[in-house]
């Protein structure tokens, strides 16, 4: 008997533990080749990007960690909320989320970023420091 394709809510879930923790080539199990994260005005396009932005954000956030808090799922749907962790000069910082995510043949396609900009990191407002623009 076939093993069943994982639920979106799954997919997500692999997704955002290869983003955070996964090895080279992890982010590929669960993310398409094209797809497309968006952050306020600032958008990444494609794998590659998208892969650059997680080994930038682990080179420079020590222990950077996604933990989600709610996550619902309707069809290939799942919003989530929760917190972005880690360490910045030192210092652990916690900065809120909300993500919407779209799930397409079993990897997700498209991201939609909100993080609270009244958290500041190095200054800046989070939306500002954490860029996934890939010219940090």
């Amino acid at each position: 008997m076939p093993t069943p394709a994982p639920s979106a809510k799954q997919v997500v879930r692999k997704y955002l533990a290869a983003i955070t923790h996964g090895k080279p080539g992890d982010l590929a199990k669960w993310a398409a080749a094209d797809i497309k994260a968006v952050q306020g005005t600032q958008q990444a396009q494609g794998l590659a990007a998208l892969e650059h932005y997680s080994a930038t954000y682990r080179s420079q956030f020590p222990g950077w960690k996604i933990e989600i808090e709610r996550m619902i799922g309707e069809g290939n749907w799942v919003s989530a909320s929760g917190r972005s962790t880690a360490q910045s000069a030192g210092q652990p910082i916690s900065v809120p989320f909300v993500a919407q995510y779209r799930v397409a043949r079993g990897k997700v396609a498209e991201v939609i970023i909100a993080v609270d900009a009244s958290v500041t990191l190095g200054g800046k407002p989070a939306s500002a420091a954490l860029r996934l623009e890939p010219d940090f």
